[in-house]
């Protein structure tokens, strides 16, 4: 009650209608100031709380075209339900650091954005990857950026890749998202491991950094990133999930990065140019 008292805006993220039935005793519902519901869907989970919690709300806003669409086909609009919109998300920050060219003289430098689910959905055979794309390009340095802390297989690997090749790999495990940037703004190119995503706001908070992004053509990645324009996108199939799950394969992941790392200059400054106007557009 303390929390949702006085609001003008209830932002909800998750259907919990009993929580949202103890707000609306203390929510203003005058003409003068009437307290809007607003509801952020995401296609994890979705079940009939879910669906209940579309006629409890004033306005459903989905962060993406692909979810609005996969939204409509699940649910068609009726009149009991809350008022649809959508809009790629975006971040209101405006990149002050415009990229031009390689970060370091004689070196590439590659970030790989590993989430908890990589272990899951991709297995150690990302790491073979990894290995192929050391040893068939001296001048990489690799980077992991962590979401979370790897089983002690992996890890192992990981210092045998790191003893293998003079230390041109570098590990980052469970830094707070703001700090992100500035490890991403060292980098020259992006590789987001992801095979599914929430919102896409890991997407457009990269994005921000005007750096060329890998990902794997999964929604709500075509919203962000458009192949050989501001990223390339990996081929991959869709799972049979109730939402959009990538299922890649790993001379797929290679075969688009090996081609990224031969990339030369001039085609690096053109996608860091259109990356710039990318944002400007969306923004």
């Amino acid at each position: 009650y303390r929390w949702s008292y006085g609001a003008t805006h209830l932002c909800w993220f998750s259907p919990n209608g009993k929580v949202f039935r103890e707000s609306k005793v203390v929510a203003s519902a005058s003409q003068r100031q009437y307290t809007r519901q607003l509801y952020f869907p995401t296609w994890n989970n979705w079940g009939l709380k879910s669906t209940e919690f579309l006629e409890m709300v004033d306005r459903i806003v989905c962060f993406s075209r692909d979810m609005h669409l996969w939204l409509r086909e699940r649910e068609p609009v009726n009149f009991l339900q809350g008022e649809r919109t959508w809009g790629n998300l975006i971040s209101p920050d405006i990149s002050l650091k415009p990229r031009h060219g390689f970060r370091h003289k004689g070196e590439i430098r590659l970030l790989a954005v590993i989430p908890r689910t990589v272990p899951e959905d991709m297995g150690p055979s990302i790491l073979d990857v990894f290995d192929f794309l050391l040893a068939t390009h001296e001048e990489l340095r690799l980077t992991l950026l962590l979401e979370s802390s790897w089983p002690r297989s992996y890890r192992r690997r990981v210092a045998r890749l790191n003893r293998c090749y003079d230390d041109r790999v570098k590990v980052l495990t469970s830094l707070p998202y703001y700090s992100w940037g500035s490890h991403i703004c060292d980098q020259d190119w992006v590789y987001i491991c992801n095979t599914r995503h929430c919102y896409g706001s890991l997407l457009s908070a990269i994005g921000m950094n005007c750096v060329p992004v890998v990902a794997h053509d999964v929604p709500p990645v075509g919203g962000h990133i458009q192949d050989n324009i501001n990223g390339r996108l990996i081929p991959c199939e869709l799972g049979d999930e109730g939402y959009p799950v990538a299922k890649v394969r790993p001379e797929d992941i290679a075969e688009t990065l090996d081609s990224v790392l031969r990339d030369d200059s001039l085609n690096l400054k053109s996608l860091q140019i259109q990356s710039r106007g990318v944002i400007d557009r969306r923004q």
